[in-house]
């Protein structure tokens, strides 16, 4: 007896497609939890001309004092020490991107998919901003010159480290030189510490005391005081 039979690739064979649709997993950009308004924040907010028009913020940084003092019988007027301050600003600029689908009142292929074109554009642009958000912060951060697009650096152009401010793996004297044998060790880490701490002007450690993780004020009952620095690494130099 013959019994009827549909193949794989029959015509009558029902094809289904998941509505659900996944994506990669850039939920939030990695450095959101370091910007605040705070001082001790890792990332400054500048948020100035929220409040009113222009289109570039000028701030101050001031070094650490490095006085001696002055102690019994010794004269304090006239021995004073000046503010040493360096200045730099920030340019803003527009910077944007788009999908473009079909529109769904006009043509057949929102029909066609099970899934909201829409939606998907707009989580996909999500993630577009967050990841390049991040880019642009390390770009500027590393002093990264050979990216000369300032749609990568935050609109505004990248600032070289001054001498004495770069360490390289191996014999690597150069960002371009690094080879995959000039990898990272904790003796690395060690001299960047040494640098962070001697250097003039010194880099500012942050206090966890006064500093969470949503760059605002933590808790005054934290038992940890030591000021720390913060070291991010690609998951290559990780590796």
């Amino acid at each position: 007896m013959a019994i009827g039979r549909y193949g794989v690739n029959d015509a009558m064979a029902v094809k289904l497609w998941a509505r659900r649709v996944e994506f990669e997993a850039l939920k939030a950009s990695p450095i959101s939890p370091l910007i605040g308004s705070g001082p001790d924040a890792i990332i400054h907010r500048k948020d100035e001309l929220s409040k009113g028009p222009g289109d570039k913020v000028s701030y101050t940084l001031f070094t650490q004092l490095t006085g001696d003092g002055v102690t019994e019988g010794q004269t304090l007027e006239g021995n004073e020490e000046s503010l040493t301050n360096y200045e730099d600003s920030i340019l803003i600029n527009e910077l944007m991107w788009a999908i473009r689908v079909p529109n769904g009142g006009q043509t057949i292929d929102v029909q066609r998919v099970p899934f909201n074109l829409r939606s998907t554009g707009k989580h996909l642009l999500r993630d577009w901003y967050s990841k390049r958000l991040s880019v642009a912060f390390f770009n500027q951060v590393c002093g990264n010159v050979a990216q000369t697009s300032t749609l990568y650096t935050g609109q505004n152009s990248v600032t070289a480290p001054s001498s004495g401010r770069h360490i390289w793996g191996g014999s690597a004297s150069t960002d371009e030189g690094l080879g995959s044998t000039d990898t990272m060790t904790v003796d690395l880490i060690m001299a960047a510490k040494e640098t962070a701490q001697t250097v003039s002007p010194k880099v500012k450690p942050i206090n966890p005391r006064v500093m969470n993780t949503n760059g605002g004020v933590a808790s005054e009952s934290s038992d940890v005081l030591e000021e720390k620095y913060c070291m991010f690494l690609h998951p290559y130099t990780l590796h």
